[in-house]
């Protein structure tokens, strides 16, 4: 009996990885075929940026996680060592083009919930509309471990995901994906979904969790971090959860 039952959960635990395997490898083929389309909408910074520069001092070194077409970089203080973390060939291929020649930029091939990098190799860590495209609650909390050992005691994180709870999100897929945690992905977790990509020749469908503002400020430990600020960000700043597009962490390591 309690072997059939180990047995059962391994099964099951197979199952999960194979899941989110397939999810993650979907996530990296949207990238790959989409990436220069993608890129040419990417060009403008956003404003929640500005969060990412105010953390920064001279000589500091820059992880930009998930780092797409490497636009951080443009609005960084030229005295930044700046190492973008990207996993789609095509993105790298945008970023290097746009800012190769520069000493203080390089860009790598990898992506969460692992990465190849030694520890506390970095002041400040960014990861701007990156982690809901990591699946299941438990990859994503571990790549939130995994940018706390990156980091050097006292850097900064600036994490941001999209809150598809906000009202300019708001339409029948979210409601029932990400108010009433459905389930939208095979062997996903409540609040995953397929959102599309509408700017290309047809539509792609992207994996994305859609996090609850409580559920978002329970991933980062406050045994591991000091907190500055978890909330909704929009244009005009931190705002209601309503209103802001992005739900982002500005935190510290401890």
């Amino acid at each position: 009996m309690a072997w059939t039952f180990a047995l059962e959960t391994v099964i099951l635990i197979d199952m999960d990885t194979r899941a989110r395997q397939r999810t993650a490898q979907e996530v990296s083929d949207f990238y790959e075929s989409e990436g220069r389309m993608f890129s040419s909408k990417r060009g403008r910074p956003w404003n929640l940026m500005d969060l990412i520069v105010q953390k920064t001092k001279p000589g500091d070194t820059l992880i930009d996680m998930g780092a797409g077409n490497g636009r951080l970089f443009d609005v960084l203080p030229a005295n930044i060592n700046y190492l973008g973390v990207e996993p789609s060939q095509a993105l790298r291929q945008q970023a290097e083009a746009k800012n190769g020649g520069r000493p203080n930029f390089k860009i790598i091939s990898g992506g969460l919930p692992q990465v190849d990098l030694p520890d506390q190799c970095a002041d400040l860590v960014a990861c701007v509309a990156v982690l809901h495209h990591v699946p299941s609650e438990e990859w994503r909390r571990r790549s939130i471990q995994e940018m706390h050992r990156l980091l050097k005691p006292g850097g900064w994180l600036v994490c941001a995901v999209w809150n598809l709870r906000a009202r300019r999100f708001f339409s029948w897929q979210t409601f029932k994906y990400a108010w009433l945690r459905a389930v939208g992905v095979p062997g996903g977790d409540g609040g995953d979904l397929y959102y599309a990509w509408k700017a290309g020749s047809r539509p792609e469908k992207r994996y994305v969790h859609a996090y609850t503002p409580l559920e978002y400020k329970a991933d980062f430990d406050a045994k591991l971090w000091a907190i500055e600020n978890i909330g909704a960000y929009d244009l005009s700043g931190w705002c209601h959860w309503f209103k802001g597009r992005n739900l982002v962490a500005v935190v510290q390591k401890k």
